[in-house]
């Protein structure tokens, strides 16, 4: 029981550790040190430590769900690893290592768990997410001002494109999409967490915290994440009608959570589309103060058409060209 437990201590640990790290190689200001090359041999040699130590308690791990299908899912990866050694056999180690991990470790330890200690681990790592994204996604508002076409270079002499450009957010990600997506998950956790907690006070302080959030999503212009918050609101509200209808209540009451979402989602939509109009004249008017402090600075003219460009293919392909890239490799 005392050696479950301190397995448990030590898988949660862990878990953090890998959550950080994985937020922190978006980060540009971070991905590119030393440290963070050295942390991705400490973060594997613990997760295989992990991964072993579960290995000798592999009892209580026998009930868990999709192990085979898993299982074919690696070998798989080995297969297709194997049969492209020519391109290196250290990357493709790598790669393994690093699918296997998160299935072991992340996975497979939840059913060794009772339903009280996943709520509470969910709820520890949920904050810890979420405290992050917000701190990195203060930092990226405030490049809206100081961080106009900002480059970053790291230690290893890469330069890093980020702060404010194009007319899109970048922020500290070495991609809007990227940012965006991540905040994405901060925010259906704040989500989780407001659902849970019933204090006023508590509740004010993580709509304040939705609306940092989602305001770097809206100025990110990451199409990718806008229709993945829309799409996960009105599938969550499917989800709880699914389970309301399953415990025998009633179709009216299970029809309310999709309606809610529903509208949730329609919201989400506008208030996308409301920062940026809001936002719009501000932006016009800070280039000109940028342009105003550096008048010495030599920008190339940008033609009505080159910058509309993001907003003209929006009109022509709302997949941004992936469609029809995805119909020249259709099997015929």
């Amino acid at each position: 029981m005392e050696e479950n437990k301190k397995l448990k201590q030590a898988l949660f640990l862990f878990k953090v550790c890998y959550l950080l790290y994985l937020l922190l190689a978006f980060n540009a200001f971070v991905n590119g040190t030393a440290w963070m090359y050295k942390a991705s041999y400490v973060i594997t040699v613990a997760g295989a430590g992990m991964i072993l130590w579960m290995l000798f308690q592999h009892k209580q791990y026998r009930k868990g769900y999709n192990l085979w299908s898993l299982t074919a899912f690696v070998v798989s990866y080995m297969i297709s690893a194997a049969a492209h050694l020519s391109y290196g056999v250290t990357e493709n180690v790598k790669g393994l290592i690093w699918l296997v991990i998160p299935i072991a470790v992340i996975y497979f330890s939840a059913f060794a768990m009772s339903g009280k200690e996943i709520r509470r681990e969910i709820k520890w790592i949920s904050a810890i997410y979420i405290c992050y994204c917000t701190v990195a996604n203060l930092i990226s508002l405030s490049m809206v001002y100081w961080g106009r076409k900002y480059d970053y270079i790291d230690e290893t002499g890469t330069a890093h494109g980020i702060g404010y450009r194009w007319e899109r957010l970048w922020g500290v990600y070495d991609d809007p999409n990227h940012g965006a997506t991540i905040t994405i998950v901060a925010l259906f956790m704040l989500v989780y967490l407001f659902y849970c907690i019933r204090k006023l006070w508590q509740r004010i302080g993580l709509s304040l915290l939705f609306i940092i959030n989602f305001l770097y999503v809206a100025l990110s212009d990451s199409r990718t994440a806008i229709v993945s918050l829309a799409a996960g609101i009105v599938f969550g509200g499917c989800l709880l009608a699914w389970i309301r209808k399953k415990s025998g209540t009633l179709w009216k009451r299970a029809l309310v959570p999709i309606l809610g979402a529903l509208l949730a989602a329609g919201i989400v939509l506008a208030g996308d589309v409301g920062v940026k109009a809001v936002y719009r004249p501000v932006n016009q008017k800070m280039e000109e103060t940028v342009k105003a402090q550096q008048p010495a600075l030599q920008v190339k003219k940008i033609t009505g058409a080159q910058k509309e460009t993001r907003k003209n293919d929006l009109k022509k392909d709302y997949s941004n060209g992936r469609i029809e890239i995805w119909e020249k490799f259709q099997v015929i």
